[in-house]
């Protein structure tokens, strides 16, 4: 998503405005301060406005708690609010707590409250707004209450850094400083936000791409943003369909041992790395895989319907192998990559358990959720087999792939039908088949050929220690080859 100026908005003026102001306690975020406007654009029919946030979201234990001091106005005075919560839920979102007007609200309304940042020790993915150094960073569906049911097309989203040090920024996916986001304002939500001194990298190789750094990062900070950096110009020329989009990849190192995490949005044009002060039991190598995973979901976009296995799979496989196919790592990075996630397939109870299972099973059992990411890994890497060796060595999965990423830019579904459909026209239908078997029902193991992540790594059998003491299982994993450099 790009920044957009007001300019050429004229007719779609935002209605809806937000400004966020970071509130420091020695010299630490401890809070956000949230003042929200409408100027139009409000239910109507004598509808009262509504106004909601999670109760709590994979990773972040509480939101809606945190409120505190929520009050809305209007030209009228204190609007009273009504408020209820959803049933609580297993994660990614535990449930949505609501606000409801008591009457109607007259222009303009003012909505304004406080909240207080994650603690930095909470683990999972980086949605919650933590304190990293002297700025914060996060996600807004981690902090932001937001209207329900207006109809507003265009939110304002604006900065107050006056409480941080000189010289600091507020940065959103969709822009720095005061930016206009598209969409309805449940599209705030999904932008990663970061405010404060931050270090700033924008690409002279690829000038639409940009690096902020806050806090002091547990791995030297040059050679980072020249992986990634390397890593955003490698998916641009290899994902030819999109090209090189805007995109803003944030990092926050946090005062606690690294649980170093990433999140990037399907096609969201950015994502957040998180660290700790220290890399802890994780490897420099670990970040960069996680950085390259992420940005990768750019380019695989999504799936219509349930597709984890798709676009959780396909980043993997492009994880795995596009490093070293473009020289940007030797063979025992992609290695390590391609066996922990064939570890996570091959050890787990769920191994061969179906998708719908797996679902059932919700987010909490790690073991289990784990398992599309190296099945689809896995899957992609013997179906780019198969296509290499029907072509005599001309096409591949992506090649397979490059019409269908084209036509979804153009509205046209990608969904497993349409991903079957090309299995029957590239493979036949014995590749329909074998795709149900695999991926959908789980009901046969995969075994890529020896050279499905490349001709520099081969394919050994181990016995694995599996999720359930003391019992093991046949796996595989991947080695270099001595003597053989990929690229």
């Amino acid at each position: 998503m790009l920044a957009v100026s007001c300019v050429g908005y004229a007719e779609d003026a935002p209605s809806f405005s937000i400004v966020v102001k970071p509130l420091v306690t020695d010299g630490k975020v401890t809070a956000l301060e949230v003042r929200q406007t409408f100027s139009g654009d409000l239910p109507a029919e004598g509808r009262p406005l509504v106004l909601r946030a999670p109760l709590g979201l994979f990773g972040v234990k509480s939101i809606a708690d945190q409120i505190s001091g929520l009050q809305v106005t209007d030209a009228e005075g204190k609007v009273a609010l009504a408020v209820s919560d959803d049933p609580t839920q297993a994660g990614p979102v535990f449930g949505m707590r609501r606000w409801r007007a008591l009457r109607k609200a007259v222009m303009p309304v003012s909505v304004q409250y406080r909240i207080a940042t994650q603690p930095a020790g909470e683990g999972g993915p980086p949605y919650g707004m933590k304190s990293s150094g002297a700025g914060v960073a996060g996600r807004g569906s981690g902090f932001l209450v937001l209207p329900e049911n207006t109809t507003s097309r265009f939110t304002r989203f604006a900065w107050d850094l006056s409480a941080l040090p000189p010289g600091s920024q507020g940065v959103i996916t969709a822009g720095a400083g005061e930016t206009i986001v598209p969409g309805p304002p449940s599209e705030v939500a999904t932008q990663w936000m970061l405010a404060g001194p931050a270090r700033v990298f924008n690409s002279a190789r690829s000038p639409r791409f940009h690096i902020y750094l806050l806090g002091v990062q547990p791995f030297d900070a040059a050679s980072m943003i020249d992986w990634a950096d390397r890593g955003y110009a490698t998916l641009a020329r290899t994902m030819k369909y999109l090209g090189a989009p805007e995109y803003r990849l944030f990092f926050r190192a946090l005062d606690v041992p690294s649980y170093a995490t990433g999140t990037g949005r399907e096609a969201g044009g950015g994502a957040l790395m998180t660290a700790g002060n220290t890399l802890g039991k994780q490897s420099v190598d670990d970040v960069k895989t996680t950085v390259f995973h992420e940005m990768a979901h750019q380019w695989v976009g999504d799936l219509s319907g349930a597709g984890v296995w798709f676009v959780e799979g396909l980043t993997t496989y492009l994880t795995a192998v596009l490093p070293c196919q473009y020289g940007m790592a030797e063979s025992a990075f992609c290695a390590n990559g391609i066996n922990n996630h064939a570890a996570d397939y091959y050890r787990s109870k769920a191994r061969n358990w179906s998708l719908a299972r797996i679902d059932a099973a919700g987010s909490n059992e790690e073991s289990v959720r784990r398992v599309p990411y190296g099945r689809g890994m896995l899957y992609f890497g013997l179906v780019n087999t198969q296509l290499l060796e029907k072509s005599g060595g001309r096409r591949t999965v992506l090649d397979m792939l490059a019409p269908m990423f084209a036509a979804r830019t153009h509205g046209v579904r990608l969904d497993e039908a349409a991903w079957e459909a090309a299995l029957v026209q590239e493979l036949g239908q014995s590749a329909v088949n074998d795709f149900r078997a695999y991926i959908l029902d789980g009901s046969k193991t995969l075994v890529p050929p020896s050279g499905a992540f490349g001709a520099c790594l081969t394919r050994k059998s181990i016995r694995m220690e599996t999720d359930r003491q003391g019992e093991k299982v046949d796996g595989y994993e991947w080695q270099p080859i001595s003597g053989c450099h990929p690229g």
